[in-house]
């Protein structure tokens, strides 16, 4: 991901580097050509799963405040690490955006996903 950024409202990777620059075309490259990231359905997953995200960090946060149990936390966390498209959770933070949101969600940020070996469907 060092050489691409997610456009959350087109759901397209796109270099991240100025065009010219070495890195640019690292990511064109990667990004078109390698693994093919921007075909239709890959953009179109990516930007559902990036409102689901938002929907679901924003009712974590809430549930979170309210005083909700471990338990019912402990769903929601797995809830989103669970869901597809887990780059799109990555990418969210490091948002601006989404920076007050995250900031109250500490450590779960930063949490590994529960089942690391889980194979996405």
């Amino acid at each position: 991901m060092n050489f691409m950024v997610l456009d959350f409202k087109t759901g397209s990777f796109e270099a991240k580097h100025p065009n010219g620059r070495r890195d640019y075309q690292r990511g064109e490259y990667t990004v078109e050509t390698v693994l093919k990231l921007n075909r239709d359905t890959l953009k179109n997953s990516r930007r559902a799963a990036y409102a689901a995200f938002t929907y679901m960090l924003k009712d974590y946060v809430a549930t979170k405040e309210s005083g909700a149990s471990q338990a019912t936390l402990k769903r929601f966390r797995d809830d989103i690490l669970n869901h597809a498209h887990r780059t799109v959770w990555l990418e969210m933070q490091s948002c601006c955006e989404f920076e007050t949101l995250f900031s109250k969600i500490q450590p779960f940020k930063s949490m590994k996903h529960p089942n690391p070996n889980r194979v996405p469907a």
